[in-house]
C-alpha cells in the first residue's frame, strides 16, 4: 500500500478515450483546451491538487465554511481509492509550498519556539492526524518537529506545538504541513480519519512572530494552461515550478491551423520532467504507461515533423501497440528524427503477429536546452485501418493521372486538401468548400506526389504522378 506523505506523484490510474478504434484522437493537434494546474488554497498545496494533476478524481483536502477565524478553514481526510492492486488508502494533506522530498518551504527568518492554531479532528482506532514543521537554513535542515492530534475533537480547540530546538536556531525558510493520518506507521491509516485547521501562527517565547502566509486558509487560487486535447505531458507539474511550458500550440502547420510544438527549456532541472508528449500517461517510477483503444492492423504509421536541435541533440518518436497491456514487438517502435527545417514525412512500416487492443504514441524533443520539435498530421494507413470511415470519402475522384498542367479533384466538399512531394514537402494546402477543386501544376517538378484529403478526423491518401 502506498502511503508516502510526499506523494504523491505516482499515477493512480488512467482512463481510456472513447474514440474510433482504428485512429487516434486529435491526431492533427487542432484541438486544445484549458487544463487546470492549480486549484488550491492560496499559499498552500493540497493532496487534492496533486492527485488531480496525476489524473485521479480524488478530493481529500479542501476549504470548509466552518471557520474559527474569517470565513474558511481547511479539511484534510484519509480516503480509499482504486489502484492497480484494488483499493489504496490515500492520506489528505495541506502544506506550505513544495511537498517534494526536499521540503523546500517558504522564506521565513524569525526565531520561533511554538506553532499555534485551532483544530478539530476525528481519529479512528490507532490512527492520528499530524502537524509537521521543518526549519531550514541555506538548504540544510535544522530541525523537524511532528505533533499528533489525538482523539475526537468536535469544536474548535487551540493547539500548542513546541518546535524542536526552537529559540536556539534562526531559519531562512520553514515548511509546514498538516496530514490526515499518521504516515509514519504502515497499515494504521484509517478511511475517514480527518483533521481541520484554521488560524495558525508562530510564537517566540510567547511573542507573536511574523505572520504565516495564508494563515487562515481564506482564498482559492485557480491557474490554467493550454494543452492539446487527449495528450499528456509534464507541463502541469513544471508550470507550477517554473511558470513556463515546453508544450505549446504552433500556427506553423501542415494541415489545419495548428501543430504541436515541444521545446526543451531551462526549467527542466528535474530529470524526471522531460519534454515528452504522449497519448498514454507517464508514471514517475515506471515510465510510459497506458494508451487508447486501437483495434486494427495498419501497414504504415506516419507523421509530419520539423526539428531544430541544439547541437547534436536527437528527437525521438515512439509508437507502442499493445495487447492486454503487453507491448507487441512490431518492427522498431522507437526512431530518431533527423534535423529538418521544412515539414518532413516520417513513416514506420508495420507488421503484426496479432491484433493490438490499444496504442500509445509519444514524442520527445531531446536533452539539450533550446531543441524544438514540431509534429502534425499523424496517420495510420493501409491494412484494415479506417475502412468504415474512409467509405465516406472513397467516392472522391482525381483526374487526369498522370497530370500535366491542371489537376482536378471532385466530390471533396467540406474537406481539407494537402499535397506533398516524395520528400514530404507540402506543395499545396486548401480548406475546400466546393465540390470541384482545380489546381495549377504546370510549375511543379515531374515525379510522384501524395494527395491527402481530411474530412473531420478521417484522412485518406492517394498517389498521383506529375508528367509534363
Amino acid at each position: 500500500m502506498k502511503r508516502r506523505l510526499t506523494l504523491l506523484l505516482g499515477l493512480i490510474s488512467f482512463s481510456t478515450i472513447g474514440i474510433s478504434q482504428s485512429t487516434i484522437s486529435n491526431q492533427g493537434f487542432e484541438n486544445w483546451e484549458q487544463v487546470v494546474v492549480k486549484d488550491s488554497i492560496e499559499y498552500w498545496q493540497t493532496s487534492t491538487q496533486l492527485y488531480q494533476l496525476s489524473g485521479a478524481d480524488i478530493n481529500n483536502a479542501y476549504q470548509i465554511n466552518s471557520a474559527q477565524d474569517g470565513l474558511k478553514a481547511v479539511h484534510v481526510e484519509t480516503v480509499l481509492a482504486p489502484d492497480e492492486n484494488g483499493l489504496d488508502t490515500l492520506i489528505g494533506f495541506v502544506n506550505q509550498m513544495d511537498a517534494d522530498e526536499d521540503f523546500i518551504g517558504f522564506p521565513y527568518s524569525d526565531i520561533v519556539t511554538n506553532l499555534k492554531g485551532w483544530y478539530k479532528c476525528n481519529n479512528i482506532a490507532n490512527d492520528t492526524a499530524l502537524a509537521m514543521v521543518i526549519l531550514k537554513n541555506n538548504g540544510i535542515e535544522l530541525s523537524q518537529t511532528i505533533y499528533k492530534f489525538t482523539g475526537i475533537v468536535s469544536t474548535w480547540t487551540q493547539f500548542d506545538m513546541p518546535i524542536t530546538n526552537g529559540g536556539t536556531i534562526t531559519p531562512d525558510s520553514i515548511w509546514i504541513g498538516f496530514v490526515s493520518s499518521n504516515f509514519q506507521i504502515d497499515d494504521e491509516q484509517q478511511e475517514g480519519n480527518w483533521l481541520e485547521i484554521d488560524n495558525i501562527w508562530f510564537e517566540n517565547s510567547g511573542t507573536v512572530a511574523t505572520s504565516i502566509p495564508g494563515h487562515s486558509f481564506e482564498n482559492l487560487i485557480q491557474i490554467s494552461i493550454e494543452q492539446p486535447t487527449d495528450w499528456w505531458s509534464f507541463d502541469k507539474f513544471s508550470f507550477l515550478k517554473s511558470g513556463t511550458l515546453s508544450v505549446t500550440k504552433s500556427t506553423d502547420a501542415v494541415e489545419g491551423s495548428s501543430s504541436l510544438r515541444i521545446e526543451k527549456t531551462q526549467t527542466y532541472d528535474d530529470e524526471d520532467l522531460i519534454p515528452i508528449v504522449t497519448n498514454g500517461l507517464i508514471d514517475f517510477q515506471n515510465g510510459l504507461i497506458g494508451g487508447i483503444p486501437f483495434i486494427a492492423q495498419p501497414s504504415t504509421y506516419s507523421f509530419q515533423y520539423k526539428y531544430t536541435p541544439n547541437g547534436l541533440d536527437t528527437a525521438i518518436a515512439i509508437v507502442n501497440f499493445l495487447n492486454n497491456g503487453t507491448t507487441l514487438n512490431i518492427n522498431d517502435s522507437i526512431t530518431q528524427l533527423l534535423p529538418s527545417l521544412s515539414w518532413t514525412t516520417h513513416t514506420f512500416n508495420l507488421s503484426f503477429s496479432q491484433t493490438p487492443d490499444s496504442i500509445r504514441v509519444s514524442f520527445f524533443t531531446g536533452d539539450s536546452i533550446g531543441s524544438v520539435l514540431l509534429i502534425d498530421d499523424i496517420q495510420f494507413l493501409g491494412g484494415d485501418v479506417s475502412t468504415e470511415e474512409l467509405a465516406e470519402l472513397n467516392n472522391w475522384i482525381i483526374y487526369p493521372n498522370p497530370v500535366n498542367t491542371e489537376l482536378n479533384i471532385k466530390n471533396v466538399e467540406n474537406t481539407t486538401i494537402s499535397i506533398f512531394d516524395i520528400s514530404g514537402k507540402n506543395v499545396f494546402m486548401s480548406a475546400n468548400n466546393s465540390n470541384l477543386t482545380q489546381i495549377e501544376t504546370s510549375n511543379w517538378n515531374n515525379g510522384v506526389y501524395f494527395i491527402k484529403i481530411r474530412y473531420n478526423n478521417t484522412v485518406e491518401t492517394k498517389k498521383i504522378v506529375i508528367r509534363h
